[in-house]
């Protein structure tokens, strides 16, 4: 199955009347799409009460593609309110528990930055990742050029079928090392993640632009850009039985149009979405 969605759900405004609550936003995206990518999990480990309240406020075949906390992964841009790795990991995975109970997690996205390059001693931090999080399903995103480089790619995904890590392909802007190429390979039989983040090269990297993450996903996938990946996921589809895809695009509102417009050029139709009931009123 193909799984079509965006990353968060709060700021999507072509999704929803003028004036609704934040609070019931995800209630109506659900009536939009099958899966989502939750991003408040990166800045912050989920309270369970959160966690749950999206599971309750989603339908009962819904998908959730959880982003890793930054301190899993490196980024680290504030106060880690942990006083040990372990302390860290564990309070991730028991905030996952109401989304593993209601069978509504997809996969944990661990989506390292750009200066997480091949080398040794990140190879081992995936391994000591994926011990840590136990049966939960892992996706990995790279962000440095070098894991799929002529000397390492053919070993990047070798490893990553090994250790049973779930593969993310990317399409994104082509702007040096911090950018990485699309790598139509699957490594899970089951799962298959996508990331669309646009192909805005100017914006991709800061070199002094003082709006950077304010433009870095600004950019609009035209049809052709779109039939080009109804062709691609066709052939990810052929490797993993599920593959879930989802938009990033999202600087200038542009990631819910491009999925709703995917889904059409794709000739998807999801069964079991929510039902409408705020358009009620």
């Amino acid at each position: 199955m193909l799984y079509v969605g965006v990353t968060g759900w709060g700021d999507h405004d072509t999704l929803y009347k003028s004036g609704i609550a934040a609070r019931d936003k995800l209630k109506e995206y659900g009536a939009h799409f099958p899966t989502v990518e939750v991003d408040a999990s990166f800045y912050a480990v989920q309270p369970l009460r959160n966690m749950k309240k999206w599971v309750e406020e989603t339908p009962e075949s819904f998908q959730f593609v959880v982003k890793a906390y930054q301190g899993m992964t490196g980024h680290e841009r504030g106060e880690i309110p942990f006083e040990s790795k372990e302390e860290m990991f564990q309070a991730f995975i028991e905030s996952l528990v109401p989304m593993k109970e209601a069978g509504k997690l997809a996969m944990v996205l661990f989506q390292f930055p750009p200066w997480f390059d091949c080398q040794r001693k990140n190879v081992e931090y995936l391994r000591y990742c994926k011990e840590r999080m136990g049966d939960a399903p892992l996706a990995v995103e790279f962000r440095h050029q070098s894991w799929y480089s002529p000397a390492f790619l053919e070993k990047t995904i070798t490893f990553l079928k090994d250790e049973k890590w779930i593969h993310t392909v990317c399409d994104e802007p082509q702007a040096g090392e911090g950018s990485i190429p699309i790598i139509l390979q699957a490594t899970d039989p089951e799962k298959t993640l996508v990331r669309l983040h646009g192909r805005n090269k100017q914006g991709w990297q800061k070199q002094g632009n003082k709006n950077w993450r304010e433009v870095r996903y600004l950019y609009r996938y035209n049809e052709n850009e779109l039939n080009q990946w109804v062709e691609f996921t066709k052939k990810l589809q052929q490797q993993s039985k599920h593959v879930y895809m989802l938009f990033n695009n999202n600087s200038g509102g542009d990631a819910a149009d491009n999925a709703k417009q995917f889904i059409q050029l794709a000739g998807l139709t999801y069964e079991n979405l929510a039902s409408r009931q705020l358009d009620l009123f």
